[in-house]
């Protein structure tokens, strides 16, 4: 298991403001709208009950889904986490059972979050999402390259651990900038913007490490948190083609083979913003050239690939692999 230094009380005092913020802002988004607010009032009845309680994480979590009338709704509530235990629950109020308090038995929030997705699809509705984020990393040296990486599959690549920790699923491909830099100083930052509904931006700022494929700890996240890039049973071999990723729960031949590291982010810093200039998009679908190469590659030649893209542009070593001639992408 991952250790982490001990919550402070200054932490949580600030872990306790920030929940209370995210609750007042969601609810502020809920009351412009003709929607019911029971599950508002429940969230800081929530908060209030469990203010002062140790051993207990709290963070508000809102959501927006899509009905097939087209139809908007909103919905919020507490997630807690137990820090004895790690498990995470929720605390909260809906006119529908599955849309009310979970147990605590869930490893991350993304899995208790992932709970909530699933009881919306069993109502019909369709939880509005985040598809992509980005990445931005930069080295030491004044003149280095600072680097900004899309990240897709946000579903099967992006967890949070805890109410300060996230991670990530870095996987192999022509760059390595992000895995230099975080080796070299830690310093991340992860962007989301939303496309879809009411616009925003979220910056996480925070100090990473990378835990490499074949490291105790790799093998432990991606137990916990990434599913999809489990070890699969008969590995695929070149030529094999899997079956499009769009929705991957259980694990996968291509995020499997292309998974070269899980990064894991202590979060110091959140900060929003309006995102009033940021495109509405509408969602298609994943692209999953990547996941398919990477099924297809087969797991010598993805090996000797990384070995030719290990260092980053200015020269920073990005695997703890002896480097190899470049190999191209086809």
């Amino acid at each position: 298991m991952i250790e982490t230094a001990p919550a402070t009380p200054r932490d949580r005092q600030g872990a306790a403001a920030a929940a209370k913020l995210k609750a007042l802002r969601d609810a502020r988004d809920i009351l412009r709208e003709p929607l019911p607010i029971k599950c508002v009032e429940a969230t800081f009845v929530a908060l209030l009950v469990t203010c002062g309680w140790r051993d207990l994480d709290r963070v508000a979590v809102g959501f927006k889904s899509r009905a097939a009338d087209g139809q908007c709704y909103r919905h919020i509530v507490l997630a807690v986490r137990d820090t004895s235990s790690g498990l995470w629950g929720a605390l909260g109020l809906s006119r529908r059972r599955e849309l009310m308090d979970k147990p605590l038995r869930h490893s991350s929030l993304s899995a208790l979050v992932g709970d909530f997705v699933a009881a919306y699809a069993l109502w019909g509705h369709e939880v509005l999402k985040v598809r992509m984020f980005f990445v931005g990393t930069a080295p030491l040296a004044a003149e280095g390259h600072v680097n900004l990486s899309p990240k897709g599959h946000r579903e099967q690549t992006f967890a949070i651990l805890s109410d300060n920790q996230v991670a990530y699923l870095d996987m192999t491909g022509s760059g390595i900038e992000t895995l230099a830099h975080i080796k070299e100083n830690g310093r991340i930052t992860f962007m989301f913007c939303s496309f879809e509904g009411s616009p925003c931006i979220m910056r996480l700022y925070g100090r990473a490490v990378a835990h490499e494929l074949g490291t105790p700890e790799f093998e432990d996240i991606v137990a916990r948190a990434f599913p999809a890039a489990a070890p699969v049973d008969g590995d695929a071999g070149p030529g094999d083609a899997p079956a499009a990723p769009a929705g991957v729960i259980g694990p996968h031949p291509g995020f499997a083979a292309g998974a070269r590291s899980v990064i894991v982010a202590d979060i110091y810093e959140v900060a929003s913003a309006c995102g009033y200039a940021v495109p509405l998009m509408e969602f298609k679908e994943e692209r999953d050239s990547l996941v398919t190469w990477s099924a297809k590659k087969g797991q010598e030649a993805i090996e000797e690939y990384r070995r030719g893209h290990a260092t980053s542009l200015d020269g920073l070593r990005g695997l703890n692999i002896a480097p190899g001639p470049a190999v191209g992408a086809t």
